[in-house]
C-alpha cells in the first residue's frame, strides 16, 4: 500500500534518474501527494523521449462504472491475471516521480506515519500504469505495489515498486516484469509527525523526524 509519496527533488536531479531526453512540465514540490492530486509521471513516446506531465493519482479504468473510487494501488503480482491490466501493462506504462513515501503503523499504541527514502535521498520512480482522465484531457495512473522489502516490512507488508535509472528505462522501454520487486538498495526510515494525514498540510516539517 502506499497512500502518500513526496516529489521534491530540484527538476535536475529528476532529469538525471531518466535515462534519456526528458521533456517535463512546471510543477510544483510537494511534501505530501495524495490521492486524485496532480503528480509528475514519465512515460517514454514514439520517438524513443521521455514525456512528463502532470496526472491525476488514481486510476479510473474505462471499465469502471463508479469513477469515485479510483485504484491508487495494484498488486504487481496480478498484471497478468486481469486482462484490464494485460492491455495497460502492453501500452499504458508510466513511472511517478517520487524521492520519498509514507506508511501507517501502529506505534506505543498511536497509528504513527513512517517516512521512507533510500539513503542517498536521491529521487526515484514508482512503476506504474496510465490511464485517460474521463473529466479531462489528461490521465489518470496507478503504483504497482509489491511485498515489502527489509525496511518496510517491520511496519507494513505491501511497499511501492521503486525503480532506479536503469530500471525505469527497463520498464518503460520494455515493459520488463522482473524488475517488479522488493527495492533491494540501501533505505532509511524515520517516524514523522501526524500533520501529514491531512493533504491540506505540506511543507517540509512533515518529513522532519518526529519527537514525542
Amino acid at each position: 500500500m502506499c497512500g502518500r509519496y513526496t516529489c521534491k527533488s530540484e527538476i535536475e536531479e529528476i532529469a538525471d534518474i531518466i535515462p534519456g531526453k526528458f521533456n517535463y512540465p512546471e510543477f510544483s514540490k510537494s511534501y505530501n501527494i495524495a490521492p486524485s492530486q496532480p503528480s509528475l509521471i514519465a512515460t517514454i513516446n514514439e520517438d524513443g523521449e521521455y514525456d512528463g506531465e502532470l496526472a491525476k493519482w488514481g486510476l479510473v479504468p474505462h471499465w469502471m462504472k463508479n469513477p469515485k473510487k479510483p485504484f491508487i494501488n495494484a498488486k504487481a503480482e496480478t498484471i497478468f491475471e486481469k486482462p484490464s491490466f494485460k492491455y495497460l501493462y502492453k501500452n499504458h506504462r508510466c513511472v511517478a516521480i517520487a524521492d520519498g513515501f509514507f506508511e501507517w503503523a501502529v506505534i506505543d499504541d498511536v497509528k504513527q506515519p513512517v517516512y521512507f527514502y533510500r539513503e542517498d535521498q536521491k529521487p526515484f520512480g514508482f512503476a506504474g500504469y496510465w490511464e485517460k482522465d474521463r473529466e479531462s484531457d489528461g490521465r489518470t495512473f496507478v503504483i504497482m505495489t509489491v511485498d515489502a522489502n527489509y525496511e518496510v516490512e517491520p511496519y507494513h507488508h505491501r511497499m511501492p515498486v521503486m525503480l532506479t535509472k536503469p530500471e525505469i528505462e527497463a520498464w518503460l522501454k520494455d515493459g520488463n516484469a522482473s524488475i517488479l520487486k522488493p527495492f533491494d538498495y540501501p533505505m532509511q526510515s524515520h517516524i514523522v509527525s501526524r500533520a501529514v494525514n491531512s493533504p491540506k498540510n505540506n511543507s517540509a516539517e512533515l518529513i522532519v523526524p518526529y519527537k514525542a
